[in-house]
């Protein structure tokens, strides 16, 4: 196979290419990562590359790294102390290959944040009787619905609109419990 392993180990790069240490199998199986490979002056970054047969420097490879405390840049990608996983030019799969979900955890909370079921179920949970469960932030001049609820030939059956209107279309009607307002 054309398959390699990258370990990188970047000073002072914004964000580090694959072709910058290139390992096989047989050499990442001897050797170790580098342990600490920073240190707290320097704005770097610690790097394993993945790539395949049509890798360059700037495209098809994905990347598992840490930033260092001092790391700056712009988005989550980038922020200091941050571990992060993502690919270039081809779509980020996460999941298992038997019948077991997916958890996120935060804050090294014994509570899933978010679960995927060995079903496909997802659920959002809040640690905390005052956290918002879930937040759904439209894009500044919003005009597609925030959120949507489609049956599996993908047709919408009930819609949050861009600006907060509730729609459920093909009821009988529509249950509430508690207040409602607005024309009906």
């Amino acid at each position: 196979m054309n398959m390699k392993l990258k370990v990188i180990a970047a000073a002072c790069l914004a964000m580090c290419a694959p072709s910058a240490f290139a390992l096989t199998a047989a050499q990442i199986a001897a050797a170790a990562l580098p342990a600490n490979i920073c240190t707290a002056a320097l704005p770097a970054q610690a790097d394993v590359i993945v790539n395949n047969n049509l890798s360059t420097d700037s495209s098809y490879y994905g990347d598992f790294g840490i930033n260092s405390s001092v790391f700056s840049g712009t988005g989550s990608l980038s922020l200091p102390n941050a571990t992060y996983l993502y690919s270039a030019n081809g779509d980020l799969a996460i999941g298992t290959s038997t019948s077991n979900a997916l958890h996120f955890v935060v804050n090294s909370s014994a509570t899933d944040s978010l679960t995927i079921s060995t079903l496909g179920a997802v659920s959002v949970t809040s640690t905390a009787a005052t956290n918002v469960g879930m937040v759904v932030v439209g894009a500044a001049s919003q005009s597609a619905d925030l959120q949507e609820w489609q049956n599996s030939s993908n047709t919408v059956l009930a819609k949050i609109d861009s600006k907060g209107n509730l729609t459920a279309n093909n009821y009988p009607g529509l249950f509430v419990e508690g207040f409602l307002t607005g024309c009906m």
